[in-house]
């Protein structure tokens, strides 16, 4: 992929091309024609500016990468740095105390975009990042692309400041691809400190983590064809606060959240949580509030009663809403949601918005494990409580949660239909290879699923390794069978979610049971 002769950079070449062969993930997905990489969720992709001449790049300072312990850096350098390494960077400012740091400029030759078209358990069977070394030119090719390039562990930049203060500023160039009725990931932030050499990162956790807004990203629906130029990037502000800087230290900046593959950095899932937290705020109310139904086609009325929180009760209302607004959320600012019922049955799906509202809202379901959310359909999948929140998809605001209850059977409705009982796929064992029955059951799914709204796919494996396996193998396995749905003609939406051991069918440590385990749901929506 690369195309620049470094004779340092040896390591982090084969760390690329390892990478493009690995990519697995874990929220809803489109078709090839769609997306730059199926490896994506929902077709998502995000591009990074990139600059490969080492000559004007700001000594210290390196693109990096993580090995699968989520300790271990591999830097662009190819190995460790000190205070004048010269090396290749993101494109990227940052400010301490207010004061502009040092900053990166484009360096690379723009790629035109070819959608890899042959994929081996859902990944990228071709070289990542569509930046072959034969052509020609100084330097290498951008932008680099998460889900082709880095599909495997967590990136980001590793920077050394030479003043000591406060990090008021950060924000690295990058390209959107969001195909037509397709989920923004969510992407968050985290800083580290790393030792001597920035080799590693120093204790269990990170400095700071932020939520990294999306709303400046340029937007395309495909890539394929496509020259980029500078005009299609545009800098994400990645808003870090409360976070002091030393000078003569290095300091690595990873990405990580739900939406980004491989393995987190160390202490990534209590710092993402604050950091989630972190975006909101909680308001309480004592008023009448309105049931959602009340707001069907409606334009910019706003009801008296309306508060900063529309549920179906009249109740003290207490929530949890992103920024920290407490204004009234006009009408038109809303999904045209259904009435949501007290109950929904076993294998029932809720439609909960119309579809002209998958461009501007998503569903998200807090309780996986009894329903999950597919676009704008709420799937209940087994007995118990099912919270469901409704976010913009421009930045995640949450404009409200709504709850049911999943029993066995419930009453159908003009929004609640019957499901047909899920297909299931069974894998070999610590692998996201089909057993020999799973051809028959695809098939099978792709005929019922010719005129679908859209698609489910849950990945789950057996219960006797530990949780970081399972998640990634989870993760491989529902992307393998989203593959295998597309290739045998499925056109709808396939939007698939990783378990692990969770939802496990079977306790038996026999090889029997755990077969039983080692398998992906297919859920099919008419």
């Amino acid at each position: 992929m690369l195309s620049k002769t470094h004779p340092t950079r040896a390591p982090f070449r084969t760390f690329m091309a390892v990478l493009a062969l690995i990519a697995v993930a874990v929220v809803p997905g489109a078709r090839n024609e769609a997306s730059a990489s199926e490896a994506g969720p929902g077709g998502f992709n995000i591009g990074f500016d990139f600059s490969w001449n080492d000559a004007a790049n700001p000594a210290g300072h390196s693109a990096s990468f993580l090995e699968g312990d989520g300790v271990t850096s591999n830097n662009c350098a190819g190995g460790g740095l000190i205070a004048s390494t010269l090396t290749c960077n993101f494109v990227f400012d940052y400010k301490i105390d207010g004061t502009s740091q040092a900053s990166v400029k484009h360096a690379a030759r723009w790629v035109t975009w070819s959608n890899p078209v042959t994929y081996v358990g859902g990944n990228p069977a071709t070289s990542g990042c569509s930046s072959p070394t034969a052509d020609s030119g100084s330097f290498g090719k951008a932008p680099l692309t998460l889900f082709d390039c880095f599909n495997s562990n967590s990136f980001g930049q590793v920077i050394y400041p030479s003043v000591t203060g406060a990090l008021t500023e950060f924000r690295m160039k990058a390209t959107c691809l969001v195909p037509s009725g397709t989920t923004p990931l969510e992407l968050y932030a985290l800083v580290y400190e790393l030792n001597a050499d920035a080799t590693k990162i120093q204790g269990s956790g990170p400095i700071a983590g932020t939520y990294v807004p999306l709303t400046s990203c340029p937007r395309a629906t495909t890539w394929q064809g496509k020259t980029f130029r500078s005009t299609d990037f545009a800098y994400l502000n990645i808003p870090f606060k409360g976070v002091s800087l030393s000078a003569g230290k290095f300091y690595g900046i990873y990405f990580a959240g739900k939406g980004v593959p491989g393995t987190p950095p160390v202490g990534a899932a209590p710092a993402l949580e604050k950091a989630k937290q972190a975006t909101t705020t909680t308001t309480t109310t004592t008023t009448t509030t309105t049931p959602w139904s009340a707001f069907k086609n409606q334009k910019n009325v706003i009801p008296k009663t309306a508060t900063t929180v529309i549920r179906g009760t009249t109740s003290t209302t207490s929530t949890t809403i992103k920024s920290a607004t407490k204004k009234i959320i006009p009408a038109v600012l809303r999904p045209t949601v259904t009435t949501t019922p007290a109950t929904l049955g076993v294998n029932t799906a809720l439609r909960a918005m119309l579809k002209v509202d998958e461009e501007k809202f998503i569903l998200k379901s807090m309780t996986p494990l009894t329903c999950v959310a597919a676009l704008r359909f709420v799937i209940a999948t087994k007995r118990g409580i099912c919270r469901i929140n409704v976010a913009r998809r421009a930045n995640g605001f949450v404009l409200d949660t709504f709850t049911t209850k999943v029993v066995k059977t419930a009453t159908l409705g003009a929004d609640v239909v019957a499901l047909s009982d899920p297909l299931t796929v069974y894998f070999s064992s610590g692998t996201s290879n089909f057993r020999t029955s799973a051809a028959k059951v695809i098939k099978t799914a792709a005929n019922n699923a010719k005129n679908a709204s859209v698609v489910f796919v849950g990945g789950y494996t057996g219960n006797i390794t530990t949780d970081d396996v399972n998640k990634t193998l989870a993760e491989a396995r529902s992307a393998k069978t989203r593959v295998a749905l597309q290739e045998a003609g499925v056109t709808a939406t396939v939007a698939i979610l990783s378990f692990g051991s969770s939802g496990a069918v079977s306790k038996g440590k026999s090889t029997s049971e755990q077969n039983r385990n080692r398998r992906a749901v297919i859920y099919i929506v008419p």
